[in-house]
């Protein structure tokens, strides 16, 4: 029970170097060969995918900032099991240059590894934020 513990106490420290835009201190969280996949590769999301290594990673949360202004993300609930926590919870956020928000729920796996998180794995709905960069795109 104390690792399930300090696993979801890692990972919610994870969420709050973010919320605080601390990246540097989120990305500290990680283990160098991290892999972080997120949904929406082949669309015009482009840090969508398969990504490794915390250099990978940290382009990942530029791509985020540059592209999303976030009114919220709310981990409401963490659920457990050695070093693997899974975190469901809903995001708000409007496309910067369009007036597109999304909002949406999500799951979010993180495998830890000595303490740190060694992977990452998304499960949302990215059609409406792939729409929104695509027809900034366009124009």
């Amino acid at each position: 029970m104390v690792r399930d513990q300090e696993a979801v106490a890692q990972v919610q420290g994870a969420y709050a170097d973010f919320g605080r835009g601390d990246i540097a201190s989120l990305l500290n969280r990680l283990t160098d060969d991290v892999v972080w996949t997120t949904p929406g590769e082949g669309t015009a999301i482009p840090s969508a995918g398969r990504l490794q290594g915390k250099a990978q990673v940290a382009r990942f949360f530029e791509g985020v900032a540059s592209s999303l202004e976030f009114h919220e993300l709310d981990p409401n609930e963490f659920i457990a099991q050695g070093d693997v926590v899974v975190a469901l919870g809903t995001w708000d956020a409007t496309v910067r240059g369009t007036d597109t928000r999304v909002k949406d729920g999500f799951a979010m796996v993180f495998r830890l590894r000595d303490g740190k998180i060694a992977e990452f794995r998304e499960y949302s709905d990215t059609r409406q934020y792939a729409e929104a960069l695509a027809s900034l795109a366009r124009k």
